[in-house]
């Protein structure tokens, strides 16, 4: 089997896992009155390994034009920017919770920041998806 159709399959593995695993932890670990932060840290990981992904196959697979001006590397970027920081602050939040009663005022500033920047990635991207489709 070539490469390409185990990948695929991992990938598809680790997203069922990660279904079952949210369902898990909402009916057993973390009740519907608890922060899912179980679940976020599992999905913000996934996402990233997602777009680390992306960046591999970008670099497999090269082409003539800088990798700025291609979607998928805006998109991949993105993800990886938001999701490093989400992976961090919501995979403790928990732990914020038990030691202060809550994420700190500086933690919402840089939580809001990195949703600016995938957004703004995300624009990005489809600007320049539109520019190569016309």
């Amino acid at each position: 089997m070539p490469p390409g159709k185990w990948l695929i399959r991992g990938v598809i593995v680790l997203a069922v896992v990660g279904i079952v695993f949210s369902l898990a932890n909402t009916f057993f670990l973390q009740t519907f009155f608890v922060f899912p932060s179980y679940t976020l840290f599992f999905l913000s990981l996934f996402t990233v390994f997602l777009a680390m992904l992306s960046f591999y196959y970008m670099l497999e697979q090269p082409v003539d034009k800088s990798p700025t001006k291609m979607p998928l590397f805006w998109f991949s970027f993105g993800n990886l920017f938001f999701y490093c920081i989400t992976f961090f602050m919501f995979g403790f939040f928990t732990a914020f919770v038990k030691r202060s009663g809550g994420l700190p005022e500086w933690a919402f500033i840089l939580i809001f920041s990195a949703n600016v920047g995938l957004y703004a990635c995300y624009l990005i991207s489809l600007i320049l998806n539109k520019r190569e489709n016309h």
